[in-house]
């Protein structure tokens, strides 16, 4: 694997994406307490693993502007809030997410004329901070929702509806030509990019299925997973996003209890599964419902231990 410089990441608070206030992630810190239980009969040390915590801590430029660092960070409410980073704009990219009080705000004003500030969080949900994978293409945005139904027989489809085969092959299908309706018979799905006629439908090949992951070869868990959301804006409606699984990426199942709420406007979840919860090699994001423009980012965790 090719080493890689830290160049076009992200920082997520709540609903606010604030990357292009942000100049430094001072520190991105997963711990862990230990109990010393060392005996007098010992030579060396014992300890005991206790809780896990976190904190983000960072340095960033001052903007006063909505939804800029200094109204978003200003702050320090008793309550939560979620903040992710991302190591890239690109779906499977790592990212980190702590939810947790803001512990501190500090204004520095140079001798120079500079204005800079300085902020953290720190774990105190009950939640450490967890590494994970993005399932959006960063800070994705959704025209609006378009759902895959399975093909049908002699049915009367409008230009740009979306099909996969009644067999799912894994791809996707866009109607680009319609004088009449489809046929009696199913026609052969092409996987290579290219066309085939459906009596008076036209259907192209898509690609496979969007916003799936590939975790890798032996990557399925026994463990569950825990996934969250950053909702920056919705244009109108409601959308609805779970996580899917699967083993071969053709057939496609909801993944229990990783539904997020309806969104209707900017927000933060979280949802966790089982812990017992077996999740396949390939996941991905759903997005249904009516709605326009939608843009949020996606996080997952998958447990490789017993939590």
């Amino acid at each position: 694997m090719a080493k890689r410089s830290g160049l076009g990441s992200a920082f997520y608070v709540d609903s606010h994406d604030i990357s292009g206030d942000i100049g430094m992630l001072n520190s991105i810190a997963l711990t862990r307490a230990l109990q010393d239980v060392s005996g007098l009969d010992k030579y060396g040390t014992e300890r005991l693993v206790l809780r896990s915590d976190g904190e983000m801590s960072f340095t960033g430029f001052w903007n006063a502007a909505a939804g800029a660092s200094v109204p978003v960070l200003r702050d320090l409410p008793n309550t939560d809030v979620q903040a992710t980073y991302a190591s890239g704009p690109s779906i499977a990219e790592w990212a980190a997410t702590l939810i947790g009080k803001k512990t501190a705000f500090a204004a520095q004003r140079g001798a120079d004329g500079s204005m800079a500030l300085t902020g953290q969080v720190m774990g105190g949900s009950g939640f450490r901070l967890e590494w994970g994978q993005l399932l959006t293409i960063g800070k994705q945005s959704f025209a609006s929702t378009q759902a895959v139904s399975a093909w049908q027989a002699t049915h009367n489809y409008a230009l740009n509806d979306l099909v996969q085969p009644t067999t799912p092959n894994g791809h996707y299908y866009k109607a680009t030509a319609d004088t009449g309706s489809s046929d009696s018979v199913e026609p052969t799905w092409p996987t290579n990019g290219t066309s085939v006629v459906d009596d008076g439908i036209t259907w192209h090949d898509e690609g496979l299925l969007p916003n799936g992951i590939d975790r890798g070869v032996g990557s399925a868990s026994n463990f569950g997973l825990a996934a969250y959301l950053h909702a920056f804006s919705l244009g109108s409606g409601t959308a609805n996003l779970k996580l899917q699984d699967s083993a071969d990426r053709v057939a496609w199942d909801d993944v229990p209890a990783a539904a997020f709420t309806a969104v209707t406007g900017g927000t933060k979840q979280r949802v966790q599964t089982s812990t017992s919860e077996n999740v396949r090699r390939y996941l991905r994001v759903l997005v249904s419902g009516t709605f326009t423009n939608l843009v949020a980012a996606v996080h997952t965790v998958v447990y490789r231990t017993q939590q």
